[in-house]
């Protein structure tokens, strides 16, 4: 009898680099770069969807990926047995138990369903490639100033920060901008609040950074000459200080760079970033972490998924419902404007 399953094999794809690629042409190298860094990123960056949770199975020696649908997170295989379609449905905490289940289905045919290992190096080394995409994006989106990629950033950050804590303040911070800016805020006013989350003191192109972090700076620089007034630390002095704090840092700044004056940061030898480089490319070569090889397990990162999209595939329904009540209460928090409010009482009048 022969089993034919509807769902696809779990296979991995695999791109080969040829031999000699070094001695190429400039073009042949682009070219394959290209297409090498097309595919990565559409297994790091293209994972960032809720989509439909899957499962990695064994069946009579096959492997597959079986969605996991219904609350009661139930695996439901379609099988094609000859003409007929059918389909068996078990509980994933009957796999994880058990780690094998015998079926018998119609005809006598029996289906020895295993639960495949999972790879958590692959998968943590995938979700760090990940996280890393996402903050490259969002660094490159704030120096160019472009104010419409940091809300999509935004919005792919709040998977990220939910899934590492249900109580993170971050989680807030993000859908309270994006609701600002985008649904309840003015136009014209969501503009000046997008604007206003950069600053530029160089003037250079691509050399905008967020307004709040030039402002700790600026605290900073102020601490350290009112702790620098000694006794001498009264109301007025630490006011004059703060107000000439601009001219003395231009002025000491520009005199380190005349002097040639370095800050030694540290005692410690530091290793180029070469050598580093070299010594994590030896060890990645060595454990091939993207390679898919299931049954290697981390000690600190047990059970890890590929990305936090998958983390919260089964909890969907949770994970909209905690977004709603967030954006609920931030509404209620929303002042009234008060030129609308005037226009409306004019009205009435």
């Amino acid at each position: 009898m022969l089993i034919k399953f509807q769902h696809g094999r779990y296979s991995v794809p695999s791109n080969h680099i040829e031999e000699g690629i070094n001695c190429t042409h400039h073009d042949t190298r682009e070219k394959r770069f290209k297409t090498v860094f097309k595919n990565l990123a559409a297994a790091v960056i293209g994972t960032t969807k809720l989509k439909q949770p899957t499962v990695p199975l064994e069946i009579n020696g096959q492997n597959i990926l079986a969605p996991v649908t219904d609350v009661k997170a139930c695996i439901d295989i379609d099988i094609i047995v000859g003409a007929e379609q059918m389909k068996v449905v078990i509980p994933c905490k009957t796999l994880t138990v058990n780690k094998a289940v015998l079926v018998q289905i119609a005809g006598g045919c029996k289906l020895l369903i295993r639960l495949k290992d999972e790879d958590d190096l692959y998968n943590y080394a995938t979700q760090y490639l990940h996280w890393y995409s996402i903050l490259a994006v969002f660094k490159d989106s704030i120096a160019e100033g472009n104010i419409f990629m940091i809300n999509i950033v935004l919005k792919m950050m709040i998977p990220c920060f939910y899934g590492y804590s249900v109580l993170s303040k971050y989680f807030v911070e993000c859908i309270d901008f994006i609701l600002k800016t985008e649904h309840l805020l003015e136009p014209k006013l969501a503009l000046l609040v997008r604007t206003s989350s950069l600053v530029n003191p160089s003037g250079w192109t691509g050399q905008n950074k967020p307004a709040d972090l030039e402002k700790e700076n600026q605290v900073k620089e102020l601490k350290k000459l009112i702790k620098g007034l000694g006794a001498n630390k009264t109301e007025n002095s630490i006011i004059q200080i703060s107000k000439a704090a601009p001219i003395i840092n231009t002025i000491t700044s520009n005199m380190d760079e005349e002097i040639g004056h370095k800050t030694i940061k540290s005692s410690h030898k530091h290793r180029s970033q070469v050598d580093e480089l070299k010594s994590l490319l030896r060890t990645l070569r060595d454990a091939k972490s993207f390679i898919y090889s299931p049954g290697r397990y981390l000690q600190a990162y047990k059970g890890i998924k590929r990305s936090v999209y998958d983390e919260l595939s089964m909890k969907k329904i949770v994970f909209e419902s905690t977004i709603m009540s967030v954006v609920n209460r931030l509404k209620r928090d929303m002042p009234v404007d008060y030129d609308h409010a005037n226009d409306s009482e004019n009205e009435d009048d």
